[in-house]
């Protein structure tokens, strides 16, 4: 018999206004939602690209999804969380990534590291710092990238930015401004 993962973590949560969160497996969406919080996550650590139309369906009701993956030395947390909210910024969704600030020397910290030692207080900190899409695509520009090559790395930005308010627009113009 095959075994499939058709079933997200926590989707009873998603049925619910108010803030969701995602999170990157389910020992963190546990830790998150002993903290307080409503959350969803895949039963592994991504949703597949068949996975997308549902995530994209039981976030409707959600008035904000912040994803907050693992915070790691690989990167792997970060471009999961990318994808993720590249999906859900496209289908409309007030999507947010929330970064885990990774103490020197550490390697690897998650969700459920930030509710053992911080409890839901430093999760609240963490959501609460979350950024959108666009935000969370200039801060990964380099502050000392060439000239020539900061048009292609602000095409992704200029993309996700077609999705914002208008003053939302123009803070990112600020702050594109300041960096060119």
């Amino acid at each position: 018999a095959l075994i499939t993962n058709d079933y997200f973590f926590g989707e009873d949560d998603a049925n619910a206004d108010g803030v969701l969160l995602i999170t990157e497996g389910i020992a963190d969406a546990i830790a998150a939602q002993q903290a307080g919080f409503r959350c969803l996550s895949p039963v592994t650590t991504t949703f597949r690209a068949q996975d997308h139309e549902k995530l994209v369906r039981l976030t409707a009701k959600a008035k904000r999804v912040v994803i907050v993956n693992d915070s790691e030395d690989s990167g792997a947390g970060e471009r999961g969380a990318f994808e993720t909210a590249r999906v859900l910024h496209a289908a409309g969704r007030d999507v947010r990534i929330a970064t885990i600030p990774r103490p020197e020397g550490v390697a690897k910290i998650d969700v459920n590291d930030v509710v053992r030692a911080q409890g839901a207080d430093g999760l609240r900190a963490v959501v609460d710092a979350a950024k959108s899409l666009p935000f969370f695509l200039v801060d990964r520009i380099p502050k000392d990238i060439e000239r020539r090559s900061l048009v292609d790395a602000l095409r992704p930005v200029v993309d996700a930015m077609q999705r914002q308010s208008p003053i939302e627009q123009s803070e990112l113009k600020a702050v594109i401004g300041a960096r060119v």
